[in-house]
């Protein structure tokens, strides 16, 4: 009976995690990103939403026709090399992003709670939890997401309306005063990054019960709409605080906002604890996802040999000794642009190709 309950419960494990999964990413990263390019915040928000739409669509319509596949699969169908070629960048984004994220969030770690910690020993605690949980595969993942989840979004959600005493709505205008210019600037493309969770789906596709029936599917629309719903927060919490000349000056500043939060009736003074230790709780997740498809990629593509423990502690080595190079935040910025190319084509060529195939497996998808 517990077995029928655990298949019966983890499409919606799998729904849950991949919702998580983003927030760690837009509330620590997003607002920092968006601020810089000049136009109004809300007018590249939606762009942005929009893009990530169209690549959701893609995938999930894409995705049905394959139940019981993950992208490996799908990809070996082509051919071993092809899917080695085509699969490739994919490992490699994955890899990049767990050095930017561990990166990121030393730091932020150093801002608020770790100040006297040099940031090798942040980075090395970052990155063990995430490796653990990779090593003990995906149904140890979805457990995790589940416990953390419990604890973490009654903790970000607290956070957040407790902002309410400092928001000044005026902040918000102009509303009108924009342009599309942006469209024309790296940095821009560089915010797809944290949307770019959403390929997860594609690796977790072998539950075959995942995307069967237009209910399931249409699910991942209403969590698209809700991530969408947390960008504008994100980015409007620091501008509705701060105002949008003061916000763009401030480093963290949705952490910053919180901070700023007078909580003298309530039994601990600072809520950015709670905050800090949400967004760290969901970059741990992401980062084990990432961990997981990179060594999944890697173990049936290039070496079906080794051990997958012994590859988790090579990958986790490796990108340690990667993310001790990287000598100040503006450099974390510098690698989201560095990886643009390689998130486009994973964010829009994957889903595309997946979408091809599917249309050519006969009907509509």
């Amino acid at each position: 009976m517990d077995k029928q309950s655990s298949l019966t419960n983890r499409p919606n494990q799998i729904h849950l995690l991949c919702f998580v999964i983003h927030l760690g990413g837009i509330f620590l990263m997003f607002p920092e990103a968006i601020l810089v390019l000049g136009t109004a915040p809300w007018v590249a928000v939606l762009t942005v939403s929009l893009i990530y739409f169209l690549h959701l669509w893609l995938y999930v319509s894409g995705l049905k026709k394959f139940p019981g596949q993950n992208l490996i699969d799908i990809f070996l169908e082509k051919g071993t090399w092809a899917a080695r070629l085509l699969l490739l960048p994919y490992a490699l984004y994955v890899l990049f992003s767990i050095i930017i994220v561990i990166r990121a969030h030393a730091e932020m770690l150093t801002v608020t709670m770790f100040k006297q910690t040099p940031i090798w020993a942040l980075s090395l605690m970052l990155i063990i939890v995430p490796m653990y949980l990779a090593g003990k595969g995906i149904a140890t993942i979805l457990r995790s997401a589940m416990l953390l989840s419990a604890i973490c979004l009654p903790l970000l959600a607290g956070s957040i309306l407790m902002t309410y005493q400092n928001l000044d709505y005026r902040n918000l205008l102009p509303l009108t005063d924009f342009s599309f210019s942006y469209l024309h600037d790296v940095r821009f493309y560089s915010l797809l990054f944290v949307f770019s969770p959403f390929l997860t789906l594609g690796m977790l596709n072998r539950e075959r019960a995942l995307l069967a029936g237009s209910r399931r599917r249409r699910l991942y629309y209403g969590l698209g709409v809700l991530l969408c719903l947390c960008s504008f927060l994100a980015v409007y919490i620091p501008i509705l605080t701060f105002g949008p000349e003061m916000s763009v000056r401030v480093q963290f500043s949705m952490l910053i906002a919180i901070d700023a939060v007078d909580m003298e009736w309530f039994v601990f003074d600072r809520i950015t604890l709670f905050y800090v230790c949400a967004v760290l709780g969901f970059l741990i997740l992401l980062q084990a996802v990432f961990f997981w498809i990179a060594t999944q990629i890697l173990s049936r593509l290039f070496l079906p040999r080794m051990k997958k423990h012994r590859l988790v502690a090579g990958i986790g080595v490796l990108l340690f000794i990667v993310t001790l190079q990287i000598p100040s935040w503006d450099w974390v910025f510098r690698l989201l642009l560095w990886d643009t190319p390689l998130r486009l084509y994973c964010m829009l060529g994957i889903p595309l190709l997946v979408k091809v195939w599917s249309l050519r497996q006969g009907g509509s998808a």
